[in-house]
């Protein structure tokens, strides 16, 4: 992993060989904290890590959930989402995956307390 010094501007390889390491080490690491949990999601270990991170802004129902589609699918699954809420105002609390129902198709989620309306969602992805 590359040590970046403050105040230089990093190089967009540089940054990206930084995220595919950490995707890479998370991956392993999540794979083998899983054990049997998520021995059907579990990466094989020549797989490549993939590592989607982003916003978005999604309506959700009177229970608080919402869903869209990845950007980029995950082609052979999906191990594991970290969500935040984007917002300070509509919805400050946390975010929690929508009853473990993200996929390798799409990003599921509820806002607990939140009663319809929209939440911006804050995500990292990891899967292969």
């Amino acid at each position: 992993m590359k040590t970046f010094v403050p105040g230089a501007i990093a190089s967009a390889a540089d940054v990206n060989n930084n995220f595919n390491e950490l995707a890479t080490t998370i991956a392993k690491q999540a794979t083998v904290i899983a054990g049997d949990t998520l021995a059907g999601q579990a990466m094989p270990a020549s797989a490549k890590p993939i590592l989607q991170a982003g916003t978005v802004v999604v309506s959700v129902d009177p229970n608080g959930f919402g869903g869209f589609a990845w950007p980029t699918p995950f082609p052979n699954g999906l191990i594991t989402v970290i969500w935040t809420s984007g917002d300070t105002t509509t919805h400050g609390g946390a975010l929690a995956d929508g009853s473990l129902m993200s996929d390798k198709w799409q990003g599921r989620f509820q806002a607990p307390g939140h009663p319809g309306g929209l939440v911006r969602a804050n995500y990292i992805a990891i899967g292969w």
